[in-house]
């Protein structure tokens, strides 16, 4: 099964999975450098393209993880200028951040 068609994902994918309501998240980085988030619930088709960061903002492979008791989505990835930023989504809300975790020159894709 194909989630997401060529030319839409450029890393690795950092998937999560909520025990409690099945929803599993892969999170890449996109095209122009964006962190987008392709979702599937149990019984469902894949869903997304949703952009959780636009144009420019992410220059690694993400990271991530939940917290089983909330459902929190937390994403870490290198940002512009080797920044560390970091992103995150609570069931039924829209993505929030970008938190500069660390600033320019802190961070560096190995």
């Amino acid at each position: 099964m194909v989630v997401a068609g060529p030319g839409t994902t450029y890393s690795q994918p950092a998937a999560v999975l909520n025990q409690s309501t099945g929803l599993i998240s892969a999170l890449v980085q996109g095209p122009n450098n964006s962190l987008d988030d392709y979702f599937v619930t149990p019984g469902s088709a894949w869903s997304g393209q949703v952009v959780v960061a636009g144009t420019g903002t992410t220059y690694s492979a993400p990271n991530a993880v939940v917290s089983q008791s909330t459902g929190l989505i937390t994403v870490l990835a290198e940002g512009a200028n080797n920044s560390l930023e970091n992103y995150f989504v609570t069931p039924g809300s829209a993505w929030s951040g970008r938190v500069v975790v660390a600033g320019a020159g802190s961070t560096f894709e190995t």
